[in-house]
This record gives structure tokens, C-alpha cells and sequence, in this order.
């Protein structure tokens, strides 16, 4: 609204529009402590702000409104990966996870390049195009000679407590941590180069909400570790034993079941630790709590054109499940570049479940393949299952993805069950010991 009554007034200057231009800009511009607006749109409403910004400001010679540009810009330098896409896992909006570059921005990145000397944005800005609308409104922009470019920052690491991530970034290596407290069921998203670990994800099969999804923000060690936790707990309600009656609908049924009695109260705590090594990271998770609870992990790949490599084999029946072995890698290769995970291993133990999967959507449910419900039992008992690492390839809307998990596993874990290490090609793996 702004922008339009700035470029109005431009062309018919009116008292009353610059009156509410500096009605709206003087209530407070929504912008949080990281530099991002409220909704953290990173793909679109950022760069769609920005845009508007920059607006006010060239068309009433302002500059005041330039300076949350700034901010976000300055922000966004380090939400970038190696071929200039945009972080989106922190969006509230439709760009959430999606993948986009810097095509909003050109606007506030060209004027900020010009007018601050900043070669920095001046090198980003000639990552994108202008749009038609751009160049015939401000053709002062495409016109005007800048800076000389200068090298976009690709060695950091650099935490956003607003946004809820942390971001370590070693030239064509970039890890995107997620360490705020909104719950999310991604610990972890890596590239190298154009090789995508989309996500890394837990779960456990503990009455329908097992997801590892943090509800307190990650702790960053004085040693560089990450650590994320998460404690559940749930029972078995009994009747009230007093005669009352219990009315009909699910509110009432919620609203008066704090009157019952709850009888075998099972709990489940989630530990992760997550490492940054000279070939990578290092992942270790744990699950405590009440018995034979199936667990699972997940790593979903992506990448266009990737392929498998290493010591996944396919498991007969099943034309995307693969297996990963003891002491076995993974290879993950998009052309050149490569992420290896490993070393797999494998354990007996007492399960009533033989396979346990992630279902093929985000809500990450664990759902067992056969004897239906018992994932709901904890003291269900049955025969020894092997633990195994399993590959799966999951067709999601036009782009393939590959995930990578352990299955069949049972709390309480060992504690060297679950390390992990995720190596960039072409490191040289050893076995991690507890």
C-alpha cells in the first residue's frame, strides 16, 4: 500500500496519501531481531517488503525506510547455499521447503549495491534478473554502474535465535540447522554442492506422536556441539468408577479426562548431538524411556539426476527399499559433488514389529507392516528382528528424493547404536567407535 501511494503521489502529489504513507510507516515495520519479517518468508514476502521499501524510499527521497532493508539483506547474505537458493525451512508461509533464488530482491540488492558501495550485494544482484516492471520504473538502476563485485561470504557459522536456525558454511558445504523452538521434525539439512541432504528426521512408535520435533531450542556447546532433547510421556485412561457419565463429543471427552485415573504412564526421552569434524559432521542420537519402542531415522536426499552408491542393497519385493549393512556406507552423488553417511550397523533384538517405515508424506508417523496396533503397546513382545539401515526412494511432487533410515530398532538404544557421520566426497571414512 505504501509503494503504490508513493509512486501515486510521484506522478499527483496529494497531501493526504503521504499522510497515510506515514501512517502506516510509523505504526512499527515487522521485522524481528535476525533482520526478517514476521512471517520469514525468506522466498517471498522478504523480498516483496524489501521491494516496497525501497519504493518509499527512492519516491520520497527517504532513506529512513531503507534501513530494515538492510537488515534483511544483510540476513539473507547467509541464508544462501552454494548455488544462491534461498533457505526456506524457516518460512510460516507457501514458500516453507520450497526451492527459490534471489529473484524478489533485485530491486533492493541493485539500489543498496549502488547507493552503499557494497559489492557484495552488487555480486548477488547479478545472480538474478530484473523484472520488466523493474527496469521501466527505475531504469536509472540497470543504467547506473556499480561496485565491483566481491565474493559472497562461503566460511562461517552464524546462529539466527530469532529465525530458530544456526548456519555453518564451508565453501560448497553448507549445513542449515534447525535449533529454534517451534517444533520442527528436521534437525539438520546439508548440501554439498548440488548433492541435497533434504532432511534428517527421528521418530519413534509411541502412541501416534513419536516425532523427535524439539520443543525447547537447541543448546550450542562451548566445544561447537549442538544438542537438542525432547521428553514424552503418555498412558492408558481407566473409567471414573464413580458412576459419572461421560457426555458425547471429543471436547467433552478431553475437557473431563483429567478426572480419570492413568495407569501404565510410559515416557520417551529424545537426545541428539550433532558435531561438525574436518570431512563433515557427526551425528549421535538416543531414545531412553519404556521398552521396545520402535524407532526410525530418516535422511532424505535429493538432488537432480543423483544416484546411489556403496553398500545398499535392494530388498527383494520391494523396488525402492534398500538396506545398509554393518559397517557399510552410503554414497549420495549429483554429479560431482557427493554426501557419504555411515557406518551402518546392525543388532538383535526383542520387536513385535518386523518392519517399521516413515510413511510417504511429512507427517513422518512411524506405520508398521504388519500386526496392525501393536506400535500402540509398549509391553507388546515378539521374535528377534535385525536392525538394519534402509535406503527408500519416495516420488514427491516432480522431483525424486531418497531417504535413508534405520529401522526396527528398540529403546532404550545403546549409546554408540546411533552415530552417525556425514562426509563430504571425498573424505575418507573410519569406523566410529562409542
Amino acid at each position: 500500500m505504501c509503494a503504490a501511494l508513493a509512486q501515486a503521489h510521484a506522478l499527483y502529489p496529494t497531501p493526504a496519501w503521504l499522510k497515510r504513507i506515514d501512517g502506516w510507516l510509523t505504526e512499527t515495520i515487522g521485522i524481528d531481531a535476525d533482520g526478517h519479517c514476521s512471517e520469514r518468508s525468506t522466498a517471498v514476502y522478504n523480498g516483496i517488503v524489501d521491494r516496497a521499501l525501497s519504493t518509499v524510499a527512492m519516491q520520497l527521497n527517504r532513506p529512513a525506510p531503507l534501513d530494515p532493508v538492510r537488515r534483511n539483506l544483510e540476513s539473507t547474505v547467509y541464508l544462501l547455499h552454494p548455488d544462491y537458493e534461498v533457505v526456506t525451512e524457516v518460512s510460516t508461509r507457501q514458500d516453507r521447503n520450497a526451492r527459490s533464488g534471489l529473484g524478489n530482491f533485485w530491486l533492493p540488492l541493485r539500489l543498496l549495491a549502488v547507493r552503499d558501495n557494497n559489492g557484495v550485494y552488487e555480486a548477488l544482484a547479478r545472480k538474478t534478473d530484473a523484472g520488466l516492471w523493474e527496469l521501466i520504473l527505475h531504469p536509472e538502476l540497470s543504467g547506473t554502474a556499480g561496485p565491483a563485485p566481491q565474493p559472497v561470504p562461503d566460511n562461517y557459522e552464524k546462529q539466527f535465535p530469532a529465525l530458530g536456525v544456526s548456519r555453518i558454511r564451508r565453501g560448497l558445504t553448507i549445513a542449515t540447522l534447525m535449533t529454534g523452538s517451534g517444533g520442527s521434525a528436521r534437525l539438520l539439512t546439508l548440501r554439498r554442492g548440488q548433492a541435497i541432504l533434504n532432511a534428517v528426521r527421528f521418530a519413534g512408535a509411541f502412541f501416534g506422536r513419536g516425532q523427535f520435533k524439539p520443543a525447547a531450542a537447541a543448546t550450542r556447546h562451548h566445544d561447537g556441539t549442538y544438542g537438542w532433547t525432547q521428553s514424552l510421556e503418555a498412558g492408558y485412561y481407566q473409567p471414573f468408577g464413580d458412576g459419572t457419565k461421560q457426555p458425547v463429543g471429543v471436547d467433552e471427552w478431553y475437557r473431563l479426562r483429567a478426572r480419570r485415573q492413568r495407569t501404565e504412564v510410559c515416557t520417551l526421552r529424545y537426545d541428539a548431538e550433532l558435531r561438525e569434524t574436518s570431512t563433515g559432521f557427526r551425528l549421535r542420537i538416543r531414545a531412553a524411556g519404556t521398552r521396545d519402542v520402535p524407532v526410525a531415522m530418516e535422511f532424505n536426499l535429493g538432488g537432480r539426476d543423483g544416484r546411489l552408491e556403496g553398500g545398499a542393497l535392494l530388498v527383494a519385493g520391494k523396488a525402492d527399499v534398500y538396506i545398509l549393512g554393518p559397517g557399510a556406507d552410503a554414497v549420495w552423488r549429483v554429479g560431482s559433488d557427493a554426501v557419504r553417511i555411515g557406518p551402518g550397523h546392525a543388532i538383535e533384538h526383542q520387536s513385535g514389529i518386523s518392519v517399521l517405515g516413515f510413511p510417504e508424506s511429512n507427517n513422518l508417523h512411524p506405520t508398521p507392516h504388519s500386526r496392525a496396533g501393536v506400535d500402540q503397546n509398549p509391553h507388546s513382545e515378539g521374535g528377534p528382528v535385525p536392525c538394519r539401515w534402509l535406503l527408500r526412494t519416495i516420488a514427491q511432487k516432480r522431483k525424486p528424493r531418497t531417504c535413508l533410515f534405520p529401522t526396527a530398532l528398540s529403546t532404550p538404544l545403546p549409546p554408540s547404536l546411533l552415530f552417525l557421520k556425514i562426509s563430504i566426497s571425498p573424505a575418507v571414512l573410519h569406523p566410529i567407535g562409542a
